[in-house]
């Protein structure tokens, strides 16, 4: 689900969200954060946990450093992150945030930096 919000007026922000069984992910503005979802009657109740990282979504021309996080894999409810093995810039993501891919593909693709060539 993707959608445009305003809060009380003000600015709109882009929010996304995508959810599991007991967990969800919210993107707002493309940071996203961890949340846990709990039943209450016919509504839920959305927390978001305070010990996750903020998730940024990387688009073509970002700027990375080496060690930086740049995917997360959530796979039978383990997590494994993925660093970039080197400084440079995101050439392009093959997949949105969701989507199944196959083993070993490419999921960000980087170009050296400007200083490095």
């Amino acid at each position: 689900m993707e959608r445009a919000i305003s809060i009380n007026g003000g600015p709109e922000h882009n929010v996304r969200a995508t959810r599991g069984r007991d967990s969800a992910r919210i993107w707002i503005d493309g940071l996203g954060h961890v949340a846990s979802l709990t039943k209450l009657g016919d509504l839920w109740e959305v927390r978001l946990d305070e010990q996750s990282a903020p998730i940024h979504v990387y688009a073509a021309g970002d700027s990375v450093t080496k060690g930086q996080s740049l995917v997360i894999i959530e796979s039978m409810k383990m997590q494994t992150e993925l660093f970039a093995s080197r400084d440079g810039v995101v050439d392009r993501v093959t997949y949105r945030v969701g989507e199944s891919f196959e083993r070993n593909s490419p999921l960000v693709m980087l170009k050296p930096s400007a200083a490095e060539v």
